[in-house]
């Protein structure tokens, strides 16, 4: 994601995984995040339920909704409030992805 003045933003839970292992003498070029989202262009109904998935230059149309969830957190300092998908695309793929309410982005989820 970026900010209008052309700085990148990164999704808010990424901030607190970057943790050393207890014991361990760590350098800051050594930590790196884990299964971090990536941006993805998702073309919705009126109703804002994914319909076609932007995969690589491709779009693959949503076959199915596998299961849906809304995760609300952190209204005291950064709120986050996301709705998550579990997508079933044409061709049989499974994907996750959410849309970020508080910054109308989607991603998709990695879980790996």
């Amino acid at each position: 994601m970026v900010t209008p003045a052309g700085e990148a933003v990164r999704p808010p839970e990424l901030r607190y995984l970057m943790a050393p292992i207890p014991g361990d003498r760590v350098y800051a070029p050594e930590l790196r995040y884990l299964n971090q989202p990536k941006p993805l262009r998702v073309l919705t109904d009126h109703l804002g339920v994914p319909r076609m998935v932007a995969i690589g230059k491709k779009g693959k149309r949503v076959q199915r909704i596998r299961d849906r969830w809304r995760v609300d957190d952190g209204w005291w300092r950064e709120p986050l409030a996301r709705t998550y998908y579990e997508l079933e695309l044409a061709g049989g793929e499974i994907v996750t992805v959410y849309h970020d309410e508080v910054a109308n982005c989607w991603y998709r989820q990695w879980y790996e």
